[in-house]
């Protein structure tokens, strides 16, 4: 087995830098309203707020149990396995929209342990 040759020569590390470092003045972390609208994301698009995200995440629990009752039933038919494919796009697509919602609230602000609790609570 042949090694190539190191190029660290083409991409020489660097450091980075945050916002006032080099003895500029202090770091600070902006409260999100204080950012520029435009440069936040627009959750509501996937939940309006909480309650929306939480009632979803009971349906999500609730729909899971469609899953349950398919089983012992797919060789009924090409209809009955249909029905599973499209019960399990549903739930796919509402799974996704619960987990990413909570992830991107997290990332907002990840000093809030309330929103890391709900992100933690969707990916157990």
């Amino acid at each position: 087995m042949s090694t190539l040759p190191m190029a660290s020569h083409l991409f020489p590390p660097r450091r980075l830098r945050a916002p006032g470092a080099g003895g500029k003045g202090k770091a600070t972390l902006r409260a999100r309203e204080e950012i520029d609208e435009r440069y936040r994301w627009e959750l509501a698009d996937i939940f309006p707020d909480r309650a929306a995200w939480e009632a979803a995440c009971g349906e999500l629990e609730r729909r899971i149990e469609e899953v349950v009752a398919l089983k012992g039933t797919l060789s009924q038919g090409a209809a009955r396995l249909l029905d599973l494919f499209r019960l399990s796009d549903e739930l796919g697509q509402l799974a996704h929209r619960v987990w990413y919602w909570a992830a991107l609230r997290y990332d907002e602000d990840q000093r809030d342990n309330g929103i890391g609790a709900l992100r933690q609570q969707v990916q157990a």
